[in-house]
């Protein structure tokens, strides 16, 4: 029996029915073998989205740190610096709660751009209202566009970690869009630490904060352009355009107006640091500021020649005299040579050596070498002594250390502890380290004053300038622990004879003398006025007034004991505990400030 073949199979059919040929069913499609642990959609990171990410971080810490220090000199730093921590963690906060995705990433970037290019406009604006917004809501402004850059960067890392498959894949969606922003916030503060503008300026020659700001938002629009689809293109070249027409428009700074012109402006360690003119008629003087702190100013032109000081044509920028200090905080010092010192045995031609610890504008500077005293200055920035010897005249000394106070005595120190000879060598120590509300907390401890025995002479004065609100913390910190160092110590406030309630939370200037011996306590001699006022009219007004503005230290002095030693500041902690209770003296700094000088000088830098 012959088999019907498979054809003819398939044709076969039951009676009456029609022959219907079946066409062959396809192929079942293979399937690729799945591991337990593949379970999960494969992503692949893009690394043009990581190198983006990167770049946007960069450019927007870098560019929110120079918008934050533009209003540096309207506020001062430590005012606008205090409410960073919270502006950080509002603005992650904030990022979580974003979605991702749409423009939202691009269109943020793009207005933080807009802001970084056209920071002297509203900086300005911002100046000129400073006077009404006050040193609490006017820091705020700032610290807006600096939260934004923070923001702006946990968005996009928050992107890209949705975008990758990595090991935080196996954390819930919830907990890592949380995360991610927290942590590029982390980063974000990080890097604000580092001064990448500077190295870039030393190379291109961009000095001017503005101009730098303007070329971080030319790189970061050009980078969202290149990034982002065809979509968002036009957008962001409209912005682009914005910039290159702020390019193309010369930098107008703060207005050069007549009365108070800025002779010279330099960012610095300091902060920015300006010397002006106040011009008004006879009544001219050029001042030296550090942000939004004064650190000395003379009259000059004809009010130098009824200010005293004359016969100083000629050794710096300007044209005519230049004369005494403007300010008398500056002249009290200068006291420190009017004390009466044990007597020692030295050779008639032995010249009396000084040490200066914070120059300013060099008033106590140069009077030490007016007196023939062997001069030795250090100053922690260098724009400052540059501004001193340029614009203020201050004559050459025996030796300048630009470098900080605290490593120059640390140093002197060891020096002199492995001297067998007489311990320490400066017979008078001038000690003036305030700026902008607050001061540094390691020039203040017990180690620091311990050290600076040791280069002081057995029979030397220390003079230490305070300005702080009296009756505050960081007064009783600072001026218990000198008082704990020294065993003599006396003070005067800079009141020009008048009385002052001491208990208003106002600025005072107060200046301490201390010595390290103990007899005689301290008394000061008669003012030889030739010899010790140096034709000044301001050190006729000063000086021989002194006793009329003594201030009792005894309640500063704190008792004996462990306990007692725990209110003292020490070397590795005293900037941080100085840094919680120093508000009070920025905020009275400010005030201070807008009195003393008009409100048209802070605003002209």
């Amino acid at each position: 029996m012959v088999e019907p073949s498979p054809k003819s199979k398939r044709n076969m059919s039951p009676k009456g029915a029609k022959s219907v040929e079946q066409s062959p069913s396809p192929p079942e499609k293979e399937r690729p073998i799945k591991s337990s642990a593949s379970n999960k959609k494969i992503k692949q990171t893009n690394p043009l989205s990581v190198l983006t990410t990167i770049l946007v971080l960069i450019f927007t810490s870098q560019g929110s740190k120079l918008l934050l220090e533009a209003f540096y000199p309207l506020f001062g730093s430590r005012l606008v610096d205090r409410y960073t921590s919270t502006a950080a963690l509002v603005a992650c906060i904030v990022s979580i709660g974003v979605p991702v995705g749409g423009k939202i990433d691009v269109g943020l970037a793009s207005l933080l751009a807009g802001l970084f290019a056209s920071a002297s406009w509203w900086v300005r604006f911002v100046g000129a209202q400073s006077g009404q917004l006050g040193p609490v809501r006017g820091p705020l402004v700032g610290v807006a566009g600096w939260s934004l850059g923070a923001m702006i960067s946990a968005i996009h890392v928050k992107k890209l970690g949705t975008q990758s498959s990595t090991e935080l894949d196996k954390i819930s969606s919830l907990a890592r869009s949380a995360l991610i922003p927290v942590l590029s916030c982390i980063v974000y503060l990080g890097l604000q630490k580092l001064d990448l503008v500077s190295a870039s300026a030393v190379v291109l020659g961009v000095y001017d904060l503005f101009d730098q700001l303007k070329g971080i938002a030319f790189l970061l629009l050009t980078l969202l352009t290149l990034s982002y689809p065809l979509r968002r293109f036009i957008q962001t070249l409209l912005v682009i355009s914005f910039a290159l027409a702020i390019f193309a428009i010369p930098l107008s700074t703060p207005a050069q107006l007549a009365s108070f012109p800025t002779l010279s402006r330099v960012r610095s360690n300091s902060g920015l640091i300006v010397v002006g003119e106040s011009i008004d008629g006879d009544l001219t003087y050029r001042y030296l500021r550090a942000d939004h702190s004064l650190l000395g100013g003379r009259w000059i032109g004809k009010a130098a020649r009824f200010a005293g000081e004359r016969g100083m044509v000629g050794e710096g920028i300007g044209v005519g005299d230049i004369g005494d200090s403007v300010f008398s905080a500056f002249v009290l010092q200068e006291a420190v040579r009017l004390i009466n010192r044990p007597p020692r045995a030295v050779s008639s031609s032995e010249r009396e050596k000084a040490l200066i610890i914070g120059l300013g504008a060099g008033i106590a500077a140069r009077a030490m070498i007016v007196h023939n005293c062997l001069t030795t200055i250090v100053e922690y920035d260098p724009a400052v002594y540059d501004a001193a010897r340029t614009y203020f005249h201050l004559p050459s000394s025996d030796a300048v250390f630009i470098e900080d106070a605290n490593v120059f005595v640390q140093r002197a120190a060891a020096v002199a502890k492995r001297d067998l000879g007489e311990k320490g060598g400066y017979d008078y120590v001038l000690h003036d380290v305030f700026t902008g509300g607050g001061i540094a907390g390691e020039l203040f401890t017990v180690e620091f004053w311990d050290d600076l025995k040791q280069i002081l002479r057995p029979d030397g004065v220390l003079s230490v300038n305070f300005a702080g609100v009296q009756n505050s913390t960081s007064a009783d910190l600072v001026i218990s622990t000198l008082l704990d160092a020294f065993p003599t110590c006396r003070g005067f406030r800079d009141v020009m004879g008048e009385s002052e309630d001491s208990n208003d939370g106002a600025l005072k200037n107060m200046v301490i003398f201390c010595t390290p011996f103990t007899t005689p306590s301290i008394s000061f001699r008669d003012i030889d006025v030739a010899a010790d006022l140096l034709h000044s009219q301001l050190r006729h007004k000063v000086l021989p007034t002194l006793m009329d503005s003594e201030v009792d230290l005894s309640a500063y002095r704190l008792s004996t004991g462990d306990s007692a030693s725990q209110g003292l500041l020490r070397r590795g902690f005293a900037g941080k505990r100085l840094d919680v209770v120093q508000t009070e003296a920025a905020l009275a700094t400010w005030k201070a400030m807008r009195e003393i000088m008009p409100v048209e000088v802070w605003n002209n830098w």
